[in-house]
């Protein structure tokens, strides 16, 4: 308990926000910011299964709509049909999208 009382004061510290000023602020300011969130993880849920993004230069596979495929070059790109696809051509999962 004690250490959840000195995070808040840190917290209350750190941006100069008092504990009462804390509580005045709803929940409903910040639904905006769930809203987005849950929109990205249905987005990811929309992506067809058997379609996943490698690179000729790493080993990685990623869903097409992950933010690291935008880095990979598209005389790079490999694409595969399933993720065991991908695993039995020596590549691995993302760690951000998968």
């Amino acid at each position: 308990m004690r250490k959840i009382v000195a995070f808040l004061m840190l917290i209350f510290l750190l941006t100069g926000c008092s504990p009462k000023e804390a509580e005045k602020t709803s929940v409903e300011d910040y639904s905006d910011v769930w809203e987005a969130e849950e929109d990205e993880s249905e987005e990811v849920e929309d992506v067809e299964e058997n379609q996943y993004v490698g690179s000729i230069k790493s080993n990685i596979y990623h869903i097409p709509n992950c933010s690291w495929v935008k880095n990979i070059k598209k005389e790079n790109e490999i694409r595969f049909d399933s993720k065991e696809e991908a695993t039995s051509r020596g590549y691995r999962g993302c760690y951000t999208c998968m």
